[in-house]
């Protein structure tokens, strides 16, 4: 063992008794960690509560993915829900891409964005 391993006992021997608590939690049996983790309080999963969209409808077409990009940040700083359908993310994002909102905000995205229809 070099002098510069970072084995556990060395670890353990190294830490303040605070934190060889939170050492030995995370080395417990399987059965005791399952335990612990149901006896923690939840966090909230997510940060949007329950967003009720209705239907996606398209809202219009554009060539490339940087300008539906530009066109979703508009919306989204409107408040709207936008979906992007296309190669957006792919290893070579080319070709068109449809912009696709809520029906509910259809007319509002459409004078947002300038598409006629």
């Amino acid at each position: 063992m070099t002098p510069y391993s970072f084995s556990r006992p060395k670890i353990r021997r190294s830490t303040p008794a605070r934190y060889r608590r939170a050492l030995r939690v995370r080395s417990s049996p399987p059965g005791r960690r399952a335990d612990l983790r149901r006896s923690r309080p939840r966090a909230p999963q997510g940060t949007v509560a329950g967003v009720a969209i209705g239907p996606m409808v398209p809202l219009t077409t554009v060539p490339n993915p940087m300008a539906a990009r530009i066109l979703a940040a508009h919306l989204g700083s409107e408040g709207i829900v936008w979906q992007l359908r296309g190669d957006v993310d792919g290893p070579y994002p080319v070709g068109p891409v449809e912009i696709l909102v809520p029906e509910d905000d259809l007319a509002l995205a459409r004078v947002i964005v300038g598409v006629d229809e």
